[in-house]
């Protein structure tokens, strides 16, 4: 009998430790998730020029806004049977909500190592509201943002378009893109590692 409960004792311990060393290999995994992303951020502010729908030129340094693809400017959609230059109209609408004090923080690099921003100006979310107008699509968020649009028929949305990733695919076309969705990817796992090592680290377990 005394055999046994040590050696309850002593596999229970074991499963406490092994149990221990995990959430202490996860706290670090996670911590250098955070520490190797938060490296690569950089701030931007100042004057900005529109490129096109979803990109920036400021300071010598070109941006693409992330979680949004909007019309290439070559683009051409479709409202009422009338050819709408939309791609044109897209950066028009970017150039409006560029402000004096826009502030721009990078979540990565695409694969042209360009920095994807999220950028805002007079309190706004730039991203967030071209896709809002519907001059931009959710490309890795702003899903809401697109349904509402897609509801109210706002702009892309009036009539007939093709997702700017499939007109650039069928006009041979680079994708710019091809990383953000994978960075934004990362961007939703480092906020929700960043969230269980602090739970973990206050003891909520």
């Amino acid at each position: 009998m005394g055999r046994r409960r040590r050696h309850k004792r002593t596999h229970g311990h074991r499963r406490g430790r092994g149990f221990v060393t995990t959430l202490a290999l996860f706290a670090l995994l996670v911590g250098a998730i955070v520490w190797l992303d938060g490296s690569n951020r950089q701030n931007f502010t100042g004057a900005a020029i529109a490129v096109d729908g979803d990109s920036l030129q400021m300071g010598g340094k070109r941006l693409r806004l992330s979680g949004i693809d909007a019309p290439e400017l070559a683009q051409t959609c479709d409202v009422a049977g009338q050819v709408w230059l939309c791609g044109r109209q897209a950066r028009a609408s970017l150039r409006r909500l560029l402000a004096k004090d826009l502030s721009c923080t990078t979540t990565g690099l695409d694969r042209y190592e360009r920095h994807l921003v999220r950028c805002t100006a007079g309190g706004k979310d730039i991203g967030a509201a071209m896709v809002a107008a519907g001059m931009a699509v959710s490309y890795g968020a702003y899903g809401a943002q697109e349904a509402a649009a897609r509801a109210a028929k706002r702009g892309l949305w009036r009539g007939n378009f093709t997702r700017p990733q499939a007109w650039r695919e069928a006009n041979n076309q680079r994708d710019e893109q091809t990383g953000a969705v994978l960075r934004n990817g990362f961007d939703r796992l480092r906020h929700w590692g960043q969230t269980v090592l602090n739970r973990f680290m206050k003891g909520e377990g």
